[in-house]
């Protein structure tokens, strides 16, 4: 039986804007290599760290995690807080 792939919500802050993006995945792993798939591939930008980096829960929330990263050929920082919703 195949397991149900659960919707993540990408919250990314950078460039001084928002971007949403969600994805279906079975897990937060995949849900992170999903999400680079359809984030816009702008001249510069390389997701490379992003990709690299850990998720970390954030304290006292249920299913919510953060990442941070340094986009913009490693010169910018990207902050991204993930959920599973509904």
């Amino acid at each position: 039986m195949d397991a149900i792939k659960q919707t993540y919500t990408f919250f990314f802050e950078y460039r001084g804007g928002v971007t949403i993006r969600q994805v279906m995945a079975d897990d937060l792993a995949e849900a992170t290599q999903n999400v680079v798939k359809v984030m816009p591939q702008d001249r510069g930008i390389s997701w490379r760290d992003f990709l690299d980096s850990k998720p970390v829960p954030v304290e006292a929330m249920k299913n919510v995690w953060c990442i941070t990263a340094l986009i913009d050929n490693d010169e910018n920082l990207c902050m991204c807080h993930i959920t599973i919703t509904a």
